[in-house]
């Protein structure tokens, strides 16, 4: 009885996605700003905007891509970029950053979250530069400004921002989108949610990448209910041994279990990361493969 449930509510959610992404693109998402295609690592969805007397710009450059402020030469001025994201859940905030100002206590380029200074910089005549930081979940003001004094214009003379991201801090469980530690009904919900509106603001997108290939699509939609349907949520994929988290441990079990044949330490249907039905060498590359990635953290 649960499983014709639960397929009568995928069916529901299919259909209405379905219906979704037969409209063209304008009926449905709106195109991402010059702003967010520059600012953003690939396939990020952070919206950023810029206004005022001297807003930022896109800069092109070979195949490098970013943004910076537009008030090089100007005394007395300021030139502010914002994003406000919504994170669900202890996340590690980075981007890559060029500072070229006349000095911390003249010209000033400052990063803050939610009004508190984290950087200021100047006179830091700098290639291209990563920066990270922990933030918590909640609703933040990200800024980036350039501030001018009155007085001497140094070379260079601007605030530069590329590669903004937004990544979990914490423990991931590949299909579970909601992030509220199992892989549920829900999960499908937070993932036709995102495709049809793009607000990250309800889904964690290393978990919602239910398949592992960088991106969060309808396959990983697809991939999830498969993985409903079978029956195996009570389990979180590649923790084969069972102990609540995807790690280096996991590799030993299958390796182990691939060795010996015995199944007595090992969750089968956690190991068959790869959901094709078997427990195989495949896995074990899969599993070596999504903890290179990073996401498992």
């Amino acid at each position: 009885m649960k499983k014709i449930l639960l397929l009568f509510r995928v069916f529901a959610l299919m259909t209405v996605l379905t219906c979704a992404f037969g409209a063209s693109a304008a009926d449905t998402l709106s195109a991402a700003s010059s702003l967010d295609n520059a600012l953003n690592v690939a396939g990020g969805t952070i919206h950023f905007t810029s206004s005022g007397t001297y807003p930022w710009i896109v800069k092109e450059e070979g195949e490098l891509t970013y943004a910076k402020s537009s008030n090089a030469g100007i005394s007395s001025s300021s030139s502010m970029l914002t994003s406000v994201v919504n994170i669900g859940r202890p996340s590690i905030l980075s981007f890559d950053f060029q500072a070229r100002g006349e000095g911390p206590t003249y010209d000033r380029c400052m990063f803050t979250i939610d009004g508190a200074v984290q950087f200021v910089y100047g006179a830091r005549d700098n290639g291209w530069e990563t920066y990270s930081v922990e933030i918590s979940a909640g609703t933040h003001t990200l800024t980036w400004v350039y501030i001018k004094d009155g007085s001497f214009n140094p070379d260079g003379d601007y605030f530069a921002v590329d590669n903004v991201a937004v990544k979990s801090n914490s423990v991931s469980i590949p299909g579970d989108a909601d992030g509220d530690g199992k892989v549920s009904i829900s999960d499908i919900t937070a993932l036709i949610d995102y495709l049809l509106s793009g607000n990250t603001s309800g889904i964690d997108l290393d978990n919602a990448d239910m398949n592992q290939d960088g991106k969060v699509n309808i396959n990983d939609v697809t991939d999830v209910i498969d993985y409903l349907l079978r029956g195996d949520s009570s389990s979180i994929p590649g923790d084969a041994d069972g102990d609540g988290k995807v790690n280096i441990n996991d590799v030993t079990a299958v390796i182990d279990y691939l060795l010996s044949g015995n199944a007595s330490a090992i969750d089968l249907d956690a190991a068959d990361i790869n959901r094709d039905g078997k427990v195989n060498i495949s896995d074990v590359t899969d599993l070596i493969d999504y903890l290179l990635s990073g996401s498992h953290r």
